[in-house]
């Protein structure tokens, strides 16, 4: 009985703890903080999505990820100056098991303006944009090929075939999809930046993308020549010599 009070009391104080800090930050008068709110309460209602996950995850179902494979991660809220939120990274295992839950990885970083490239960073141009920019165009020009197949064939029935209209919504929807993340991708064309002094290891359960074959980012990977980079400057900051 005193554990399950224990545990009681535990839960009432963090609830209280929770909602007193976010309500502080959201009726501030500083912008930075009422957005800080946002970000915390966003960060608690996608950390509750992970953990239900986890109960389910079986790393075996998702998709094989090689060194140098580009993902889309979340890595959640962070403290101080620690990389959080959602991020391209590139994959740094040798030889990565399917069976693995996690992944080491490398977060990349946006390109903007005249960005000094830190001394714990490596430019690696916007070799990841040209290659996501290539399958996007690939992508978008094979389904909107399939409706218009599709839509060609349905001008030939004579009475409703609800499964091919429910199959054009379905790609249009992914088109759609696909559209949104143009503007996303266009923040990389003036290239990206390896964070080498954020290396962390990873649950795959936070993989945006992809996590099935045909996805965006499926396929996509960095040249050995680009990888050659990020592993000179990693060992230039942990080993020594």
């Amino acid at each position: 009985m005193r554990q399950n009070h224990d545990k009681e009391k535990l839960k009432a104080e963090a609830l209280c703890d929770i909602d007193a800090y976010i309500t502080e930050l959201h009726n501030s008068s500083d912008e930075k903080q009422r957005k800080k709110a946002a970000l915390v309460s966003y960060w608690l209602k996608d950390y509750i999505r992970l953990l239900k996950k986890e109960e389910t995850f079986l790393p075996q179902k998702q998709l094989s990820y090689n060194r140098g494979s580009i993902i889309k991660v979340h890595l959640g809220f962070r403290i101080g100056s620690e990389e959080g939120g959602l991020h391209y990274a590139v994959v740094l295992d040798r030889k990565p098991k399917k069976s693995s839950p996690v992944l080491t990885i490398v977060p990349l970083s946006s390109k903007k303006g005249n960005r000094i490239i830190r001394d714990n960073e490596v430019d690696i141009g916007n070799e990841v944009f040209r290659k996501i920019i290539s399958k996007y165009d690939t992508l978008k020009a094979d389904t909107v090929k399939r409706i218009n197949k599709l839509e060609a064939g349905l001008e030939n029935e004579k009475e409703y075939v609800p499964e091919i209209h429910t199959e054009v919504r379905r790609m249009n929807g992914q088109i759609k999809k696909l559209g949104n993340l143009i503007d996303e991708i266009v923040r990389m064309k003036q290239g990206s930046i390896a964070l080498a002094g954020q290396i962390t290891t990873v649950s795959k359960i936070r993989i945006y993308d992809p996590t099935h074959s045909g996805q965006l980012l499926d396929g996509i990977s960095l040249e050995p020549a680009t990888l050659d980079k990020i592993d000179a400057k990693i060992k230039e900051l942990y080993v020594k010599t």
